[in-house]
């Protein structure tokens, strides 16, 4: 069973992390849609690395994932240490420059709010449906399920081919 508190947890540690990533790897950014987009990639690929190392590891869960984002938060934010003022400025300028966004008139404004209520609906949406792609009921629940009873990502016997052959790496985020 999945805990929400674990869950928001691990991805308040997820966005901080992949915070610090951006602005140790590419602290020349300078518009808003770079940082953004590097944010949201970074993020991804804490998850996904996570889910790749977990998986070869037997420590697929919940527990797991934050654990591995902790101790990886910890690392970062020991090797940043002396420019953390800058960074938390950084992410300062970060807010203040959506906040402008939102704040001034004009169609950027609409269409940032517009943004910001469509990944809400996305999200609450995503969260309270069930899934019923055939694709995803086919093979890819199915292939998670399996590592998460087994508690590892491992080729799975099966006549399926597709259960072992498919791209692993969106399954290792839903995973």
């Amino acid at each position: 069973m999945t805990s929400p508190i674990i869950f928001l947890v691990d991805a308040g540690v997820v966005a901080l992390l992949a915070w610090l990533l951006v602005c140790w790897l590419a602290e020349d950014l300078r518009s808003l849609l770079e940082r953004m987009l590097a944010w949201g990639l970074a993020g991804f690929t804490l998850v996904a690395g996570a889910g790749v190392l977990l998986g070869a590891t037997g420590g697929l869960g919940q527990p797991g994932f934050l654990l591995v984002h902790v101790a990886l938060l910890g690392l970062c934010g020991a090797a940043r240490r002396a420019r953390s003022g800058e960074d938390w400025a950084a992410l300062r300028r970060l807010m203040q420059d959506i906040g402008l966004v939102v704040r001034t008139p004009g169609a950027e404004a609409w269409l940032a709010g517009l943004m910001m209520v469509l990944a809400a609906g996305f999200i609450a949406l995503a969260f309270a449906s069930n899934p019923v792609v055939f694709d995803a009921l086919t093979y890819r629940l199915s292939r998670v399920g399996q590592w998460l009873q087994d508690g590892r990502i491992t080729v799975i016997a099966t006549d399926d081919a597709r259960l072992n052959y498919m791209p692993v790496v969106p399954d290792l985020v839903m995973a």
